[in-house]
Order: C-alpha cells, then structure tokens, then sequence
C-alpha cells in the first residue's frame, strides 16, 4: 500500500495536467473563433495572415526540431502551390479546391524530387543547396513567363464560392490550419516523430539500430513541403494574386527567423515567433523604413539572451511563477501549523517537568 500510493498520486497528477492544458486549447479554440465577431476587419486580417504564414513557420520547424536541418528554399515549395492554384483557376477554369487538390499533389513531387537531391548532404552543404532549389524556383517564375506571367504575377484567383467575406476566409483559414496544426502534433508526438527526432539527434545510433537516415530526411522534406502548400493554398486565396516574390529566397529567409525568434524547440513557438513578427512589422513599417535594421537586432537580442526563443522565455517564466507562488487553498503558515506552547505558572523559573530540589 505504502509503494502504490506515490504511483496513484503520480497518475492522477499527470491527469489533472492533461485536463488543465485540454482545458486550455479548447478555450483558446473558442477565443480565436468567435474573435472576428469583436475585431475590426483590419485585425481580422492580420490574424488571417498569422494563421497561413504561421503554419509556414511550423512546417518548416518539421525539418528544424525534428531532423536539425535547416532549408533556405522553403518558400519556393510555398510559392509552387500558390502558382498552381493560380494556373488552375484563371487558365484552366478549374473550381478553387480541385485547383488546390492538384498544388498538393505538384507540391509533393517537387518535395521528394528536392528531397532525393539533398538527404545525404550535411550542415552548410544542405544549406546551400536548398537555396540553389528556392533560387530555382524563383528563376522559373520569374523567366517563364508564358506560364508564369513572369514579374506581373497572376491576379483574380477568386477563393471557393462559399467564402463571400473576410469573416468566411478567416473561419475557413482557421479550420484549415487548426487541422494542419493537430496532424503536426501528431507527427511530433508520433513514433515516426521519435526516429526523425533520432535522425537529427545522433544519426550514428540510428543507423546501428538499423534505421536508413536518409530515408527519413526524405519523409521529413516531403511532409514538410506538403505543409507548405497548404499554406501557400491559403496565401493565395486571401490575396487572390501570386508573383515570383513569393518564391523569393528573402521570404525563406523570414520563415527561417519566425522560427528561431518563437523557439524551435517548443511546438507553438514557430507560430509565436510569426505573430510577433507580422504583428510588429504592421505597426513599425508605417513608421519607419529600417525595418531590417530592427528585424536583425531582434534576432540578435534572441541568439544571445533568448537560445530558446520566446516561446521557451515564456514557458520557463511560468514554470519559475508557479514555483515560487504558493497554493492559497489547503496551505498556511509555519508558524500556524505549529502548536502553541503551555503557559508557565507565575513565579516558576524551572521548565515543566523538571523535578525540584529538596529543602533543607
């Protein structure tokens, strides 16, 4: 009985734990739900762009968290799907989802065709030639202009028909990445998540335990890049128009950021980072011209004092909080959880209990 019960207090506060934090998500859910209903359409459509930017920033934190490698060229992948839905809608007439259905299916055979080029490569090499891939990218839609349209991009890419307001592609945007979001959790937490984790972590150990390394670089970039289509899918469908900046290795370069100012190592923490980022980027442009100038000396202030991003800052000034701050309920003082001493008879200058000398 003495051995069990440390064991059915530790399930039960695991529990209590898992209750807290479902608790919390379903009332986050709740929040970011009915929120277009008190905003104006300006912060609507901001937080639209957090939602498909960010679930940018948590695609590529697949290949970041999970394998430790990090690619230049997302944003190529991201732009690929965009263009598809553009081609699909304005050239081929085609409805906006069976448009998106076929940008999913292009965008996964360009993943595992960039994935089979660069899984055997290491450190600055992989690096270097996932730019190549995203300046690729850029180069064909920026010179193939029969298709492309070259710089003036292709416009009127109009989203499905029952999205008729800003309201309608924020719910709808939502929904899409609330999913997106739910399935990368599951990868994370998934035993597939666990070997990629393995890969990044010490790829020696995992091709001793008999495990192909570069296989599962492969299934990473290709998942990775399948995520960035959807967000590319919505990207397009909120601005209705795509154009060979999209594709731009400096917007690969900001995703790259997004994730080290939230914190790769937390789940969220991408999407975090892309919140502050775009959120502070809409009220610092106006202002002032040297946003880059800002952007890189907040990256810095991260690197330096902040190894785990924001999001990491946050959950370690919580955990610290919830330490220090003790329960109000069930709790008191030391000093009143102490019983009270007896009184001393008057005119007694021995302790109780100590028998008196005799008189003689």
């Amino acid at each position: 009985m003495t051995t069990l019960m440390p064991q059915l207090t530790s399930r039960w506060t695991d529990q209590t734990n898992q209750n807290r934090r479902f608790l919390a998500v379903v009332i986050t859910l709740v929040i970011v739900a009915v929120a277009p209903m008190f905003l104006q359409q300006f912060h609507v459509g901001l937080l639209t762009r957090i939602f498909f930017m960010g679930l940018l920033a948590m695609s590529l934190n697949v290949l970041v968290s999970l394998t430790r490698v990090l690619s230049l060229g997302h944003a190529g992948l991201f732009g690929v799907a965009a263009y598809v839905v553009a081609i699909g809608v304005t050239r081929w007439e085609l409805p906006f989802l069976t448009a998106a259905a076929v940008a999913l299916v292009v965008t996964g055979l360009v993943s595992m065709l960039f994935a089979v080029m660069i899984v055997r490569a290491q450190g600055v090499t992989f690096v270097m030639i996932t730019v190549a891939q995203g300046m690729l990218l850029w180069g064909a839609a920026e010179r193939w202009v029969s298709v492309t349209n070259g710089n003036n991009g292709i416009r009127g890419v109009r989203p499905p028909e029952f999205i008729q307001t800003a309201n309608d592609f924020y719910w709808a945007a939502f929904a899409v990445v609330a999913v997106s979001v739910f399935a990368l959790w599951r990868l994370h937490t998934s035993f597939l998540g666990t070997r990629l984790r393995g890969t990044g972590d010490s790829p020696t150990r995992m091709t001793s335990l008999g495990y192909s390394n570069a296989w599962h670089r492969f299934i990473a970039f290709t998942i990775a890049g399948l995520f960035a289509g959807v967000a590319g899918i919505l990207y397009v469908g909120y601005f209705g128009f795509v154009s060979p900046t999209t594709l731009h290795v400096g917007n690969s370069v900001q995703v790259a950021l997004a994730v080290i100012l939230g914190g790769s190592a937390l789940f969220l923490g991408p999407l975090l980072g892309t919140a502050v980022l775009l959120t502070a980027r809409t009220w610092v442009v106006p202002v002032t011209d040297r946003w880059n100038l800002i952007v890189g000396a907040l990256m810095i202030v991260t690197v330096l004092f902040l190894p785990n991003g924001l999001a990491g800052a946050f959950a370690s000034a919580w955990a610290k909080l919830t330490r220090r701050i003790p329960r109000l309920a069930g709790r008191r003082s030391p000093d009143q959880n102490a019983p009270s001493a007896p009184a001393e008879p008057p005119g007694s200058s021995q302790p109780s209990g100590t028998p008196e000398r005799p008189q003689h």
